[in-house]
């Protein structure tokens, strides 16, 4: 976002009735949401893991990280997989939107935010009447210092 007049192609996607946005270069594809395997987590954020064109892909729910109510069973939902710096993760979302393009100039600092989540808020934009929260998918696993599940071994 160097470039505050550029437009930003961002990924929105629902919570409930919330609605947040990451930036799409980052996806590698969505997904239906299927029932991950059950994996010991080293955070609670993480269902479990999927198996997706043969690799083993943690599964973080999005509900959970921002402390949301769990979604309704009825409800399927889909998964976001996306590229961090060292792996692939999906983000277990209710329904992705659309990708819409924003100015990086109308995209507004956060608001004064506390609790589960709020530092992984980036900003706010706007985007059909709604605020949509721009998300920091690199701090989503946690500052704790825990491993991702099936974390790959680093060399040294």
């Amino acid at each position: 976002m160097n470039n505050k007049d550029q437009e930003i192609a961002l990924a929105c996607f629902r919570l409930g009735r919330s609605f947040f946005c990451i930036d799409v270069m980052r996806i590698n594809e969505v997904v239906t949401s299927k029932a991950p395997s059950f994996l010991p987590c080293p955070t609670r954020f993480f269902q479990g893991v999927i198996t997706l064109r043969d690799a083993e892909i943690p599964v973080l729910d999005m509900r959970v990280r921002f402390n949301m109510a769990s979604r309704p069973d009825n409800e399927p939902g889909e998964l976001i997989v996306v590229r961090l710096p060292d792996r692939l993760i999906a983000l277990a979302v209710d329904k992705v939107i659309e990708v819409i393009s924003v100015p990086g100039n109308r995209i507004m600092p956060p608001p004064d935010l506390e609790g589960p989540g709020a530092e992984c808020i980036l900003g706010v934009c706007h985007f059909q009447n709604h605020a949509v929260m721009v998300v920091n998918i690199d701090l989503l696993p946690g500052n704790d210092g825990s491993p991702l599940p099936l974390q790959p071994p680093v060399s040294g």
